[in-house]
């Protein structure tokens, strides 16, 4: 009955929530680049949570079978409940892709 320590059992059925998303990419020669945005509230009175996270990554094409990736990515929760301060987590990927 809890989700990242929200109470969803104890709030009736019901959360309000609000959030969106933003995406975009562009393509030069074999690279591209994405960035995504996002964020979410939800409101589980008396508590206001938020989720918040942004990713950047690069694919760079070497031939038609081999595609290598880097991504950075941060994700931030907080609530304005006493004794929980905001966490981050920032992750780093590298890998690729293989295509036959």
């Amino acid at each position: 009955d809890n989700t990242l320590g929200i109470p969803l059992a104890d709030s009736g059925g019901e959360i309000d929530s609000f959030g969106y998303l933003l995406q975009a990419s562009y393509t030069y020669g074999p690279a591209r680049f994405v960035a995504s945005y996002g964020k979410n509230e939800l409101d589980t009175d008396p508590n206001e949570w938020e989720n918040e996270t942004a990713t950047g990554a690069v694919f760079y094409t070497i031939n038609d079978y081999v595609t290598v990736v880097a991504e950075y990515n941060q994700n931030k929760i907080s609530n304005n409940s006493p004794g929980n301060p905001e966490e981050t987590v920032d992750t780093i990927a590298l890998g690729g892709i293989i295509s036959f």
